[in-house]
């Protein structure tokens, strides 16, 4: 599954987001996206001290350690690297 990209000052609503878009607030040092497996949960990632690592190239996002939606009755895990979604073992 392929990521865009999109900056925003103000994270969108849940219902607002699109699926395959990871939202970026450079202001607010986070990112957010509905969960990749498609259950439509919003994953927030704050970056920084404690959170995620995100780099750019191209636009195309990689965050840093892996999302772990444990807390999702999907429990999905996975990476996002180079705009890509990479599976792992839940």
């Amino acid at each position: 599954m392929s990521l865009k990209t999109q900056y925003v000052r103000y994270m969108p609503d849940v219902k607002d987001m699109r699926d395959g878009t990871v939202y970026i607030s450079a202001e607010y040092e986070t990112a957010i996206h509905r969960c990749a497996c498609g259950c439509g949960h919003q994953t927030v990632t704050p970056f920084g001290e404690g959170g995620w690592k995100m780099t750019l190239d191209n636009d195309k996002i990689t965050l840093s350690p892996s999302i772990g939606n444990h807390r999702f009755k999907c429990r999905s895990h996975y990476l996002i690297q180079a705009g890509e979604v990479v599976w792992l073992d839940r």
